[in-house]
């Protein structure tokens, strides 16, 4: 929009309209991915069980997503009143504290495709070894100018943010897999069988999870 206002002036307007659906389209597909993940645990039990239910006629659900559209507009307005609007207030604050906990996500598939393909017969150097290794250091410079040290505040507060939050998520790990192995079991294949229909996904899976809300419960009927 810069460039715009400097240059082109006459396309400020269509460049700003073009900026709010990208955005908008933007956060509703993290709005979407979040909400399936907080259903996916929640029919697993990890989360509140009541997030895994789905409405009794539309099949959606509704339950996850009141509560990632509470927490989002609580935390919003929580952090904008805080900060203020923009590039250097809640926005840019909660983006950047997205950009260092998504590529720590990145950087672990990185590792974790390398992991799995060593020991395999079908393990290929260059797409197995090599491009994940040229990815994990394409990433490190970035997350180190996120989160290095020095940074005014309140960025210096987002390594330990992102790091709270993975010691809550490495907490409930260790928790379940203490209590409740099995739940364990079902988080690490929902995502590759949900597709499938019930009586086509894996014994194991079937037998690890709590019953599947692809059909909603009888009481949810």
């Amino acid at each position: 929009m810069t460039l715009a206002k400097s240059y082109t002036p006459w396309l400020l307007q269509p460049v700003q309209i073009a900026a709010i659906a990208g955005l908008f389209s933007c956060f509703l597909a993290i709005h979407n991915t979040t909400v399936r993940v907080m259903y996916s645990m929640g029919r697993d039990r990890v989360l509140l069980a009541a997030l895994g239910h789905v409405h009794p006629a539309w099949f959606s659900p509704l339950k996850a997503i009141v509560a990632q559209t509470v927490f989002t507009v609580v935390v919003g307005l929580a952090v904008g009143g805080w900060l203020g609007p923009g590039a250097t207030g809640a926005y840019g604050f909660t983006g950047a504290i997205g950009t260092v906990a998504i590529v720590l996500v990145y950087l672990a598939s990185n590792v974790a495709l390398v992991r799995f393909f060593w020991r395999l017969p079908e393990r290929r150097v260059l797409t197995h070894v090599v491009v994940p290794a040229l990815g994990v250091l394409a990433l490190l410079y970035p997350l180190y100018v996120v989160s290095k040290p020095g940074q005014s505040y309140p960025y210096n507060l987002v390594p330990i943010i992102v790091l709270v939050w993975i010691a809550a998520g490495v907490a409930l790990f260790v928790y379940y897999r203490s209590t409740a192995p099995e739940k364990i079991a079902a988080l690490g294949s929902f995502i590759a069988d949900d597709a499938l229909p019930l009586d086509d996904q894996p014994e194991a899976l079937r037998a690890a999870r709590a019953t599947s809300l692809q059909e909603p419960y009888e009481e949810d009927r």
